[in-house]
């Protein structure tokens, strides 16, 4: 059986495949590279049988453009066509794995990175003109929602500010109880005695609750309207 890689001393290795401590290696230099090597892949891709190109282009950039230069011990890889195929689709999977200029998304190790970024502001902008139009017409059905809301506050205000008047005429005029308690304790009269004293006492507390809770649901109206 062939090895997967031989080491001979002062020798670069030889490698079928991508060697793995190798590849941390690339995937350094790749990363700072990745949109000269988007352009290139892209480019192979799009003379026909994209696979095989794109699977031989990337043994062309990790045998002339990384390792004869920077890494010239991972430099031997095959030559020939089909074995660069080999060793490319292998490197393929291992970006694939590491999201590096081949997208992780999808089954396919062909789908280069810039295909999808360069499409997916287009789908964004698209979806969010659609988001937009949506917005519009929930807002003209909240809008006329809030009016006819504020219609009827204006109702409520209208009848709570009668209801307003008509609390503090009567505060006003119960008022006269406190003469009526000066003029019997004057006379010696129980107040309790005088009918309808304690009645009257009793509506006194009503209307006075009554007047301040009407002002506070007017100021709480007043804080919600358009």
């Amino acid at each position: 059986m062939k090895p997967k890689y031989t080491l001979n001393e002062g020798q670069p290795i030889f490698q079928d495949t991508p060697n793995e401590f190798a590849y941390l290696e690339f995937k350094k230099w790749a990363h700072k590279n990745r949109k000269k090597i988007k352009k290139q892949l892209l480019a192979a891709a799009s003379k026909g049988d994209a696979g095989t190109k794109l699977f031989i282009e990337l043994a062309n950039i990790w045998g002339k453009d990384w390792s004869s230069k920077y890494a010239k011990e991972w430099s031997r890889i095959p030559s020939t066509p089909a074995e660069k195929k080999d060793f490319g689709r292998a490197l393929a999977v291992m970006m694939k794995k590491d999201n590096l200029i081949i997208s992780k998304a999808g089954n396919k190790l062909t789908t280069v990175e810039s295909k999808i970024t360069e499409a997916y502001p287009q789908k964004v902008e698209l979806s969010l003109i659609d988001d937009m139009k949506e917005g519009d017409k929930f807002h003209k059905i909240a809008l006329d929602m809030a009016m006819d809301i504020n219609d009827e506050l204006e109702n409520i205000s209208q009848m709570l500010n009668a209801l307003k008047a008509t609390a503090s005429t009567a505060v006003e005029k119960y008022k006269g109880l406190t003469n009526i308690e000066k003029q019997a304790k004057a006379l010696g009269i129980n107040v309790n005695d005088i009918p309808g004293y304690t009645r009257s006492i009793v509506h006194q507390k009503y209307v006075i609750y009554v007047e301040k809770n009407v002002a506070k649901s007017l100021a709480a109206i007043k804080g919600v309207r358009l």
